[in-house]
């Protein structure tokens, strides 16, 4: 188990350090830059990398991670967002990513007990144990959400979203990455799905 732990952790850290090809050309609609990540797919055996300001660099990167626990009688899997250098993403006081529904605003300063952070953001867990499997996290909810960051450039900082849904597909979670969004004003909010 611990292999298998180590070989995720070098295959997000080499995914981080890529260039990120893009499958679809940028958009910018209203100073909003849209981009389609290559890799679209959050679940076991996938790992999406994002360029949200098309630079060619990754700034966020997913991941799932496998842990057994209860003398090995449960599984819980955690899907993850990891921000790369110069990224932070929005958690809740539990570190858990902070899920926003369309047309909510993704504020510079945002109410507690939300806070920016550079950290890796737990999406949801499944956990699954003789027969028995529960789902928590912000990320459940089979409706389109938005998971947001902020991307720091010359001591400013560029706010974005990364939209995703949750869907369960021959028995496989995942997270379907439709796009991102970054604002290409520094300082301003922008509303989720707009």
């Amino acid at each position: 188990m611990k292999k298998l732990l180590t070989l995720s952790l070098f295959a997000l850290l080499y995914a981080a350090s890529c260039t990120v090809p893009q499958d679809v050309e940028p958009v910018i609609t209203n100073k909003i830059l849209y981009t389609v990540p290559a890799i679209s797919i959050l679940r076991y055996g996938s790992t999406p990398v994002m360029d949200v300001d098309s630079d060619g660099v990754a700034d966020i990167v997913g991941g799932v991670e496998l842990n057994s626990v209860n003398n090995n009688t449960t599984m819980l899997t955690l899907y993850k967002m990891a921000p790369t250098a110069n990224v932070q993403l929005l958690m809740d006081a539990q570190t858990e990513a902070f899920a926003f529904h369309k047309d909510d605003v993704v504020q510079t300063q945002q109410d507690a007990p939300l806070v920016w952070q550079h950290s890796s953001a737990l999406l949801f867990q499944k956990s699954s144990s003789t027969g028995t499997v529960n789902r928590t996290g912000n990320f459940t909810n089979p409706n389109v959400q938005y998971l947001a960051y902020r991307l720091k450039k010359d001591d400013k900082w560029y706010y974005g979203w990364v939209e995703m849904q949750y869907v369960v597909i021959a028995g496989q979670d995942q997270l379907v990455i439709s796009r991102t969004a970054f604002n290409t004003v520094a300082d301003q909010p922008l509303t989720a799905g707009r």
